[in-house]
């Protein structure tokens, strides 16, 4: 369930936010609150994991940028977008606000209807999705290797390859397979496939875009290629990821490959409370939306 939270003073706004969102997701998969300050946007946050804060910084009559820059710092896998009637000479705010964390701007009469709205919400939503990705493998791994999978996402992913890779970390491939081994990561190529595999997932939140269409954009061999590719190391087909709750189960399995390589590559006891969840649901089938998937490995 998407939870969004928007803090807008006009009522034509926050319709066609609500709008927007109706739009993008389907009935019963978001949520959307309206609030009156940013006091009851933060307790709002406290309250239950929020992914999206759609906001006006001149709300209050005069624009505020502390605020945002606090709810920023305090919940960080939020989306943040700024909506509001920017008046002239304002570029120094926006640029405070990007400052601050703010992920997208929308000015009010100008690129808000629905279509281009429901376009701009996803797209933050999307971006937090690969957030979160990093995140999670920030969390697994050392400082020698922390902003390797950071640059493979931002590459372009039909030319990554372990030497394009060891150009972009100024690193023999060699070194680089070195330091994921000691660290206990999965391997560079299957390091390249996750990140390829993420963009994927990402592309598949629009709808409007074919399986072959994220197959020929990401460099992938074909559709049915990329098709294989993804219920190998996630268990899910393209239709999974599309469904509610579909990217937030690629990114678990995501972390559960880093776990299981990282103690595997120890011996630790704690593997084998990693691998028997993931033996459970990943080699005797998962259930993704309702659907029993079939067992798969990384």
């Amino acid at each position: 369930m998407l939870r969004a939270v928007a803090f807008l003073s006009e009522a034509t706004a926050r319709q066609r936010v609500a709008d927007a969102l109706a739009g993008s997701y389907p009935a019963g998969t978001s949520s959307l609150t309206f609030v009156s300050c940013w006091r009851e946007a933060h307790l709002a946050g406290l309250s239950s994991p929020l992914e999206l804060l759609v906001f006006d910084p001149y709300a209050d009559g005069l624009f505020q940028g502390e605020p945002v820059a606090t709810f920023a710092e305090q919940f960080g896998s939020c989306g943040l977008v700024a909506y509001a009637r920017f008046p002239r000479g304002c570029a120094g705010q926006v640029l405070e606000l990007s400052r601050s964390g703010v992920h997208a701007v929308v000015t009010r009469d100008v690129d808000d209807g629905p279509a281009e709205l429901g376009r701009v919400l996803k797209s933050v939503l999307e971006c937090r999705a690969l957030a979160q990705g990093r995140a999670i493998w920030e969390a697994h791994t050392p400082a020698s290797v922390r902003g390797l999978l950071p640059r493979l996402l931002r590459a372009p992913q039909d030319a990554v390859t372990p030497d394009s890779a060891g150009r972009m970390w100024h690193a023999h491939p060699k070194t680089i397979r070195s330091h994921l081994r000691r660290a206990g990561l999965p391997p560079l190529g299957k390091l390249i496939v996750w990140s390829r595999l993420l963009q994927a997932c990402q592309l598949l939140q629009d709808a409007g875009r074919s399986v072959e269409n994220v197959a020929l954009v990401l460099g992938f061999a074909s559709a049915n290629g990329f098709r294989n590719q993804l219920l190998r190391y996630t268990g899910l087909r393209p239709s999974d990821v599309r469904r509610p709750g579909g990217m937030a189960t690629v990114l678990r399995r995501f972390e559960q490959a880093l776990e299981r390589a990282t103690c595997g590559a120890s011996g630790s006891a704690e593997c084998d409370r990693v691998s028997a969840p993931c033996a459970s649901a990943l080699g005797n089938g998962a259930i993704v939306g309702g659907t029993t998937l079939p067992g798969h490995g990384v």
